[in-house]
């Protein structure tokens, strides 16, 4: 991979003034004497770094570069948007349904760039098209995006890029599908050195924006129905593209404009092509913007895990904060660990298949005589090499939270929190949550589950006996 031609910007603005500051010292006159040069020791240190040596942060290879798909015939070329729509030469796939494909890719290709998401542009005229070229294929790629090359034009690291669309996909997934390809597409050529499941989550949010679908094919409701795996532990970026669905809801009335910004803070110029510069990937980006905001990555993450649980079912979905959740179908609800009875109290729950990074676990509490006063007692013992998280939220009989108490996030792997019912108080919900190891910085990949030990008391009993 070449180096790209040109010095850094950066490098650039240090030269300029670091020649300022040591040549030019009349211009920064000394408080108190015109005479006396300033103290320039700081300023020659800091300019002597970004001047001179590499990068010094974390790098990344070159994404591989992908041959094309052999196109049989000429493509179909669209009068309105500067895309082509390719037949993959071995498969067989009727006119209309390119012509099908063509107008929806000219459509949505309208719809993602009107909207401010960042599409595919010229690809320097390969395949004999000037604009962006999607293949209709008989390979096992769903909805991607596949490397050209390098496109050394522009400030920022970029590239050429060329898009894949299965053959067999169904009429009605099509929207979803040829959405998700472009966005991913575009994010591809926008910031090639970030991580294939965080731009696979990306464009299918996208999606999801511009089309309704969640993605190509991607089933919000079976990943409700396993919120125990880990969200970075799916490749396809479905389920990361569910928390960044609420998060961007969380921190934005625009939930679209708040994932582009954050693509946009996110993007590097690196001068050896070879080995892109690794820092800031989009998750440092979305680290950063919270704690701008006075929030805390973990709180994030807690709250996902909480609201979660107020999908699918109507009485639960009618309580969503999100949006996102409220729409899901009723086949979207989390699954339950166990459903206790407080006068059953104490009880043990055991999750021996564990949880995966950013999964959660879900228990719930019948209280038919709920004691003003009485406290729900709940210990957690986890795996010591995960960062756990326990909450408990007060239900009222239509599930309506009434009141949250969290043990936040521990490196420890014990966590307790006491949890103060009131006389509307008719359930109480337990969330165990596993946390990244360190924060939201870069994917947390583990392929091992933690497992953990929930038990739960509570003062009830002992007032009645008192009675």
């Amino acid at each position: 991979m070449p180096r790209r031609p040109g010095g850094s910007p950066r490098r650039f603005l240090a030269a300029i003034l670091y020649i300022l500051v040591t040549s030019g010292h009349a211009l920064i006159p000394h408080q108190g004497s015109s005479q006396t040069p300033p103290q320039s020791g700081v300023f020659d240190a800091w300019a002597r770094w970004a001047v001179s040596g590499p990068w010094k942060g974390p790098v990344t290879p070159y994404p591989r570069i992908d041959t094309r798909p052999t196109a049989a015939g000429a493509p179909l070329r669209s009068s309105v948007a500067p895309v082509a729509v390719h037949q993959e030469a071995r498969v067989a796939v009727s006119p209309q349904r390119l012509a099908t494909v063509l107008r929806l890719t000219e459509q949505l290709y309208a719809a993602l760039r009107l909207n401010g998401y960042a599409v595919p542009h010229s690809d320097g005229g390969r395949a004999g098209t000037a604009g962006f070229d999607l293949y209709v294929v008989d390979g096992p790629e769903q909805a991607t995006a596949a490397l050209d090359s390098a496109n050394l034009i522009g400030t920022y690291d970029a590239a050429l890029v060329h898009g894949r669309l299965s053959a067999h996909i169904p009429d009605g997934a099509l929207p979803g599908c040829i959405a998700q390809t472009l966005a991913d597409a575009g994010l591809l050529a926008l910031e090639p050195a970030e991580n294939a499941l965080t731009r696979h989550s990306s464009a299918i949010l996208a999606a999801y924006h511009i089309t309704g679908q969640f993605g190509c094919q991607h089933s919000p409701a079976s990943l409700q129905q396993q919120p125990q795996r880990g969200i970075f532990d799916d490749p396809s970026g479905a389920q990361a593209a569910l928390f960044l669905a609420v998060l961007a809801e969380r921190q934005h009335h625009d939930p679209g404009r708040f994932v582009q910004d954050m693509w946009q803070f996110a993007r590097q110029r690196s001068e050896d092509l070879s080995a892109l510069q690794g820092s800031p990937t989009l998750w440092e980006a979305i680290g950063r913007a919270l704690e701008n905001a006075g929030e805390w990555p973990d709180d994030v993450q807690l709250d996902f895990a909480t609201a979660r649980y107020f999908a699918g079912i109507p009485e639960r979905r009618q309580h969503a904060t999100y949006p996102v959740l409220r729409a899901l179908p009723s086949t979207a609800a989390v699954p339950t660990l166990a459903q206790l009875s407080s006068a059953a109290l104490p009880q043990h729950v055991y999750e021996s298949q564990g949880l995966g990074v950013l999964g959660s676990a879900y228990i719930e509490v019948l209280i038919p005589e709920p004691q003003p006063g009485a406290e729900l007692r709940v210990w957690l013992r986890g795996d010591p090499k995960a960062r756990w998280s326990l909450s408990a939220v007060r239900l009222a009989a239509d599930y309506r939270d009434l009141g949250r108490v969290s043990a936040g996030a521990h490196r420890t792997r014990d966590s307790y929190v006491p949890l103060v019912l009131t006389t509307n108080t008719k359930r109480a919900l337990i969330v165990v949550t596993r946390l990244p190891r360190t924060t939201l910085a870069e994917p947390d990949v583990d392929p091992s589950a933690a497992p953990f030990k929930v038990i739960v008391d509570w003062t009830g009993k002992n007032q009645a006996a008192e009675r």
